[in-house]
């Protein structure tokens, strides 16, 4: 009975201890979303600057062009 017991106890404990490595691999994976979820804000913030400057830039060429094109045909 005794060796029964100290059987269901060892066993017990293996599986705490499985269960506690497959916690503490879940919470790198966690780590891991989360430092890719941040390169990925910060590539998303770098890229509307880009498409704002973009945007802007566009926005002076064309008027650029309509102020040429206005002389062209007043000529």
């Amino acid at each position: 009975m005794t060796a029964d017991i100290t059987e269901t106890i060892r066993s017990l404990e293996r599986d705490a201890a499985e269960t506690t490595a497959m916690l503490a691999g879940m919470v790198e994976g966690i780590r891991g979303i989360r430092d890719a979820t941040s390169q990925v804000q910060l590539v998303v913030a770098d890229q509307s600057t880009t498409v704002e400057r973009l945007d802007q830039a566009v926005g002076e060429a064309m008027t650029r062009i309509d102020a040429i094109a206005g002389v062209l045909s007043s000529r």
